[in-house]
């Protein structure tokens, strides 16, 4: 984020950018900006995100970097400090898995990895919760969504499907995405999983836009 060189005990980012992360504190904030998007889902147990996201910033340049740079590291570190941050409070209370919002297979074979998985991998290392990336697939290649109007955000309809939806009966599922803007995409993505008898879910954002 810097630009200065890493210390032989730093990975991916450095002590001082660390302490400088726009967090949000949503892990200890009941009826955050994340959990109000999401207010009338009657199945949504939590939701947070880690820090706020601004654009042209250090953090907001590490995030392009990790998405578009060929840096999915910095996703798994970033995720790992979530999850330890986080681990002190009930936010990762009885979840069953951990479930990444997926990329269309096209845009996964030009990316050649997807940064929510990624990040879902490093909560996924400090949690021991369950990583499941088998069973919630993307089955529309809609244009990137950073250069989407709010409007066109909002009309997409149908982009994930649930394979074996059975699977997910009772449990308590944590949807995982690096930046939340509006909010459609992971309205898409708990739609499919709500009709599943007795299946619960919260939300986890590596970011969320600021105001």
């Amino acid at each position: 984020m810097c630009g200065d060189v890493l210390m032989t005990d730093e990975d991916e980012l450095c002590r001082r950018c660390i302490g400088t992360l726009p967090r949000t504190e949503h892990h200890i904030k009941r009826e955050n900006r994340l959990e109000q998007l999401f207010a009338k889902d009657d199945k949504l147990v939590r939701g947070g995100a880690f820090c706020y996201y601004k654009r042209d910033t250090p953090f907001s340049n590490a995030i392009h970097e990790m998405k578009y740079g060929g840096r999915p590291e910095i996703g798994l570190q970033l995720g790992k400090m979530v999850a330890e941050e986080w681990l002190g409070s009930t936010f990762f209370d009885d979840i069953d898995y951990l479930v990444p919002l997926p990329l269309h297979p096209h845009r996964l074979r030009v990316r050649g990895y997807n940064q929510a998985e990624w990040i879902a991998r490093g909560v996924a290392e400090k949690t021991g919760i369950a990583l499941d990336t088998k069973h919630l697939v993307r089955v529309v290649n809609n244009a990137q969504q950073a250069f989407m109007s709010d409007e066109e955000r909002l009309a997409l309809k149908d982009i994930f499907a649930l394979r074996d939806a059975e699977d997910f009966r009772g449990k308590h599922v944590l949807l995982i995405d690096d930046v939340v803007t509006t909010g459609s995409t992971m309205q898409r993505a708990m739609a499919v999983f709500h009709p599943v008898r007795q299946c619960r879910y919260s939300v986890l954002s590596l970011a969320i836009a600021s105001r």
